[in-house]
């Protein structure tokens, strides 16, 4: 009787441990199923057209970062706003290039360098003294040198940045403009709160050493040519931004020569740009 019992116990044990390895195998199977159903899924999700094609807003921001160059050059030698202009832009898009271009070294000094935790803000900003001094190489006073992109943006003093469409669609409106129309070198901004700028058409004259400035005009209705050319300016007055391409300074005689941004604007123009 013991050992019939025995065998009795033995055969039960053997059953349960096969019909608990049975479920457990069947709840492996199900749960290696749905991870493959899931798999299947998301390969079978497809990104649409339009939306491999939108850019996201850290490629955005990589562009801008990598295709252009902030310049500051116009400004109060004593009374100026440059420290928080400065800080708008770098704190807009904290890996762009900022020069701060000036005759002489801005007094009281900037602070570029403070200990109020703006320190990689201002990482890659640097200041540029026109002037000829011993201290002051031809290599470090010139910021063509300097300037390793592409593109170049001016601003000018107490400006700010609120957001990042506006360079984003300067840069597209150059790269069309100029595909359409080689002599479109340049893209101007202005800012809301600012007032009017004025859009002038120049005539230079290089023989008599003469430039006449006019309204520019809005051109006759109804012909596509002069509806192009009535938002083309020679020069711009006022407080605005100005993109423009590097290799269009290299063109220049001395594009940062003061007074800016009037003198920049008429080597422009007499390189034909617009």
């Amino acid at each position: 009787m013991r050992i019939r019992l025995a065998r009795w116990l033995a055969t039960a044990a053997v059953l349960l441990n096969v019909v608990a390895l049975y479920f457990i195998w069947t709840l492996l199977a199900g749960n290696g199923g749905a991870r493959s159903n899931e798999r299947s899924a998301s390969r079978g999700v497809k990104p649409t057209a339009a939306e491999r094609r939108r850019p996201s807003a850290s490629d955005e921001d990589d562009a801008i970062v990598g295709n252009v160059t902030v310049v500051i050059r116009a400004f109060e030698q004593f009374d100026n706003d440059i420290a928080n202009t400065v800080r708008s832009i770098a704190s807009t898009y904290g890996g762009v290039r900022i020069l701060i271009v000036s005759e002489a070294a801005p007094y009281p000094p900037l602070p570029l360098v403070n200990s109020s935790g703006e320190s990689h803000l201002l990482r890659n900003v640097a200041a540029v003294r026109l002037a000829p001094s011993l201290g002051n190489p031809f290599d470090a006073r010139n910021p063509l040198l300097q300037i390793r992109t592409p593109h170049v943006l001016f601003m000018p003093d107490s400006s700010r940045i609120h957001t990042k469409r506006t360079l984003s669609r300067m840069m597209r409106l150059l790269s069309q403009s100029s595909r359409q129309n080689p002599q479109v070198g340049i893209v101007a901004a202005t800012f809301k709160a600012a007032p009017p700028v004025s859009c002038l058409r120049a005539h230079i004259n290089s023989r008599e050493w003469t430039i006449r400035y006019e309204a520019a005009t809005l051109g006759s209705a109804g012909a596509e040519g002069d509806a192009r050319r009535r938002y083309q300016c020679d020069l711009v007055r006022g407080k605005h931004a100005a993109l423009v391409r590097t290799e269009r300074l290299h063109e220049m005689t001395d594009p940062f020569i003061a007074p800016f941004p009037d003198a920049f604007y008429v080597q422009a123009s007499a390189l034909g740009l617009k």
